[in-house]
């Protein structure tokens, strides 16, 4: 394993840590949306870096930065956002439904 291959595996974490630090609680929701963003477009862009993606084209670039930041949003933020946040999907539970009486047979005229 080459250096490149442990900074891109490293990255998204490291992104998200940081994003995950800077936002904060009396913020509102669009700043801290913003933050998060901003990181992983950074992180999409230094990994690209790293890895030689780019070819200097702007456009083609520019696409490839973000199909690789959707790609990591999707991966490996969203299921990593949702643990620490305390919200992880669990598997569902049923919700309670009260046993239904058995219904008694009916009874003879004493026969």
């Amino acid at each position: 394993m080459n250096i490149q291959q442990i900074i891109t595996m490293i990255l998204p974490l490291l992104a998200y840590l940081i994003s995950y630090g800077l936002q904060q609680m009396h913020w509102s929701p669009t700043v801290n949306g913003v933050i998060a963003g901003f990181s992983i477009l950074l992180a999409a862009a230094v990994s690209a870096v790293v890895q030689g993606k780019l070819t200097g084209n702007v456009a083609s670039d520019m696409a490839y930065v973000l199909a690789a930041s959707t790609a990591l949003q999707a991966e490996a933020f969203a299921p990593l956002s949702k643990y620490l946040r305390g919200n992880f999907p669990v598997p569902p539970t049923s919700p309670f439904v009260p046993p239904t009486p058995l219904r008694q047979p009916p009874q003879g005229n004493g026969g």
